[in-house]
């Protein structure tokens, strides 16, 4: 199983563990009932977790050991295959914070019961763990509640209307599916991604706008997040997000608009140019410059914000670009869009590579 398997799927608050009888023993000769006990309340008992997984998928399981129960929540099982006689593949859908996830695993048949026998490894399942632990996605206290996850499902199982592309290091997901890190195959994904998205419409007779919603730890550099909204706009996307935790971690996102050629001449609208580092944040319209002292640790006072965007309304800016360059980090360019919520509502802001 080297494909990345873990998947968004559907979404619920991961914490009733208690008060729920293991199944007898015979109820596990059935791989639909076996999966169900093995990832129900019974996933936080060593013992139980024991009897549910044979000793190579319970080593290499990170999810019951790095995950508070209080978190966690069992959901239905959303695919059951049979692979031979004695083996099935499952898909089990879970979420964390709300965060819709989905794993796949393999059962197979015992003497007088199933077991899971096999995982996906433990670094893949780490950086999912690591994107929605303290240091993984960004908050933002304003951003939009979402009811998607990180594999373009949302919490009843279903795609969401945007196609979700994840990066993570030197990897990239779009809707789940591993893509190589370069333009084109991540291009020809978002593309083949969308176009499911427009059939589905298509059948129950809907308009789609092409959206994709992306998904960047904190720690990455803050040009990155700019690299993938090109390649998506080039894939066909209208519509840009970035997905963050919002109040409580929740799943949110913050809207990103899309940039387009910019009408030339003396009489081209004005935009506010956004430039940022550790220190401070700079507003320019044209010979016009806000400078804006960051706190410690880098994030933005937002009644800072807001008065300087105030003394350069009058100029009448119809957008914003940030320059999203290499001397910040992902967090604090989530930190600056969701000020800009409160600081300029409905003044759209893109951004763009030095």
């Amino acid at each position: 199983m080297r494909r990345a398997v873990w998947t968004a799927l559907v979404t619920v608050v991961l914490g009733a563990c208690g008060g729920e009888a293991p199944p007898p023993a015979d109820h596990l000769t059935s791989p639909l009932a076996t999966v169900e006990a093995a990832f129900g309340p019974a996933l936080f008992d060593v013992a139980a977790r024991s009897r549910h997984f044979a000793p190579a998928a319970f080593d290499a399981f990170l999810l019951a050991r790095r995950v508070d129960p209080k978190r966690y929540e069992r959901l239905p099982v959303t695919e059951l295959r049979r692979l031979d006689a004695d083996r099935r593949a499952a898909r089990v859908a879970f979420s964390v914070d709300d965060w819709p996830l989905a794993l796949d695993v393999v059962l197979a048949r015992g003497l007088d019961a199933w077991q899971v026998v096999e995982v996906p490894p433990p670094e893949e399942q780490q950086i999912w763990l690591d994107l929605l632990g303290p240091d993984g996605l960004p908050g933002a206290p304003n951003a939009e509640p979402w009811r998607g996850g990180l594999a373009g499902r949302d919490a009843d199982g279903r795609p969401t209307a945007q196609v979700v592309v994840v990066a993570h290091e030197a990897r990239v997901w779009v809707d789940g599916d591993p893509v190589a890190n370069q333009h084109d195959p991540v291009v020809e994904a978002i593309q083949r991604h969308l176009q499911v998205r427009h059939r589905l419409a298509q059948a129950v007779h809907a308009t789609a706008v092409p959206e994709v919603v992306i998904a960047l730890p904190g720690g990455a550099a803050a040009s990155r997040h700019a690299l993938l909204a090109d390649w998506a706009v080039e894939a066909g996307a209208e519509g840009l997000r970035l997905a963050v935790r919002g109040p409580a971690g929740k799943p949110a996102t913050l809207p990103l608009a899309r940039r387009g050629p910019r009408p030339r001449g003396p009489a081209a609208p004005p935009l506010v140019v956004i430039q940022r580092d550790m220190a401070e944040v700079r507003l320019q319209v044209g010979d016009q410059v806000e400078v804006v002292p960051t706190q410690a640790g880098g994030r933005l006072n937002p009644g800072s914000l807001a008065a300087a965007f105030q003394r350069l309304k009058p100029l009448r800016p119809v957008g914003a670009v940030l320059i999203a360059n290499f001397e910040t980090d992902h967090a604090r360019t989530v930190d600056l869009l969701d000020h800009w919520q409160v600081a300029a509502p409905g003044l759209p802001l893109a951004s763009r590579r030095p």
